[in-house]
């Protein structure tokens, strides 16, 4: 059910932080998205205040097992022993999980009780995006300009 999902999930984000070669040899192939691309179609994540910002620049500095051990503390309320579990679970070895333990303790540390609420916030939501149209009216525009010109 859901723990399979969501080591499932942070298996993949964290995988896809890996470089891709490892001792010369390639370590994963590259896939291509698999979500519909639509050229010129920009999306953005919905923009937050003051406290959103300064606790994505936080969380920007952590390393990608780091980033997940704070928001499995903060989002789903679990203490060490869960965090290390589902870090192993998302295939992290020992050493990282311990990195990862050390980092996050030291940014929740910083925080206070609002972190949990800002993480719950739609600018930290991976489903709320804002899609803008296509600029193609712009470029048709310009290349009408550079034809004429």
């Amino acid at each position: 059910g859901y723990a399979y999902v969501r080591a499932r999930v942070l298996r993949r984000a964290l995988d896809a932080g890996r470089p891709l070669l490892r001792a010369g040899l390639p370590r994963r192939v590259p896939w291509p998205p698999l979500l519909p691309q639509v050229w010129g179609l920009r999306l953005f994540p919905k923009s937050g205040g003051a406290d959103e910002l300064a606790l994505d620049q936080r969380l920007s500095a952590l390393t990608g097992p780091a980033r997940a051990a704070y928001v499995l503390y903060g989002l789903e309320r679990l203490d060490d022993a869960g965090v290390r579990a589902v870090l192993a679970s998302a295939g992290c070895d020992e050493e990282e999980r311990a990195g990862a333990l050390a980092e996050a303790g030291g940014v929740r540390a910083e925080d206070d009780a609002r972190a949990a609420s800002l993480l719950r916030s739609p600018e930290f939501d991976p489903c709320s995006l804002h899609a803008r149209p296509p600029d193609l009216m712009r470029r048709r525009q310009h290349v009408k300009a550079v034809v004429a010109g």
